[in-house]
């Protein structure tokens, strides 16, 4: 990857040969163009370049405007994707590594399976039957209602496995610290303070390996739209979450390095002029210390449990 080339192991692996592969050029870079009688059938007037792209997940940090190392990008979509953009190659334990849409550049990426998708299991399987998993505002308010940290009641949540930082498909979810109070909203607060504070230890892995502490965390996807996850997430983090004023962002990180393409301008001062903020979450430095407290402890499980899941898998 460091290299912008195919890898000959991975080739002789795959049986794959290069003259079977594209050649490789830069994101944002111009590497071809359209035929001018596939233009013409378009109706559209030529030449018209084909720029390179890059991943989804990369192309949302760009349409967050987040391109600057102690800015990230968090989705908080069906899985939970952030990333930071680093200017040379590196690789760790608790995050993948892509190639970005600034040319030469590089994505730190971590991934949680579950995000939105654990809340809306939740409110498909335990929520109001008449609101098929949609967003229940009732739910919300009483959720808001339930201390941090939800009475002692902890969630790991591993619905789907987990990548980020553990890489263990075999993984399962869990819910510990169940007592006769526990409420459906305690639990549902619980749901969403696990994910939080996964979300926030892997962030946490990312600056002790860049050694750049993050300023701020610009946030999209479905999950954001739920006020009291924000101010959780926030709290968990440490820093201001931003969202982001497009509905598609990653379509807009596309267009992005397009727009930079054909102005010869770079990538980064590109998206900082397309993109727009929306809402900001400030942490509350109080929840930040109790959720610092929370998460030491919320940590412990997975370690706890994993010689169990091999057993699991095997029950069916």
């Amino acid at each position: 990857m460091a290299a912008l080339d195919w890898s000959d192991e991975l080739l002789r692996l795959a049986g794959v040969e290069r003259r079977q592969l594209p050649v490789l050029g830069d994101a944002g870079s111009v590497l071809a163009h359209v035929r001018p009688d596939v233009a013409r059938g378009w109706g559209l007037p030529g030449p018209i370049p084909v720029v390179g792209g890059c991943g989804d997940g990369q192309a949302a940090g760009l349409g967050a405007g987040a391109t600057a190392p102690d800015e990230a990008y968090l989705n908080l979509g069906t899985a939970v994707v952030a990333g930071v953009h680093a200017p040379d190659y590196r690789w760790g334990a608790s995050y993948r590594t892509d190639a970005a849409g600034i040319p030469g550049s590089f994505v730190l990426e971590v991934v949680q399976n579950s995000g939105a998708y654990l809340a809306g299991w939740f409110r498909t399987e335990l929520g109001d039957p008449a609101l098929l998993g949609a967003p229940d505002p009732e739910l919300e308010r009483a959720a808001a209602a339930v201390p941090p940290g939800s009475d002692g009641l902890l969630t790991m949540p591993y619905w789907n496995a987990v990548q980020s930082p553990h890489w263990d498909p075999l993984a399962r979810g869990a819910m510990i610290g169940f007592t006769g109070t526990h409420s459906r909203a305690a639990m549902y607060r619980s749901v969403l303070e696990g994910i939080s504070l996964e979300a926030a230890r892997n962030l946490r892995a990312l600056e002790a390996d860049t050694g750049t502490p993050l300023r701020v965390v610009r946030i999209m996807g479905g999950g954001q739209r739920s006020d009291l996850w924000r101010s959780i997430l926030a709290a968990c983090v440490g820093v201001p979450l931003e969202a982001c004023a497009a509905e598609e962002v990653s379509a807009l990180g596309a267009a992005v390095l397009a727009v930079s393409a054909v102005t010869g301008n770079d990538v980064a001062s590109t998206a900082a002029a397309m993109t727009r903020r929306g809402e900001v979450t400030t942490p509350d430095p109080a929840l930040v210390a109790r959720y610092a407290e929370i998460g030491e402890l919320q940590g412990e499980i997975y370690g706890r449990l994993s010689d169990l899941f091999p057993r699991l898998q095997a029950l069916g």
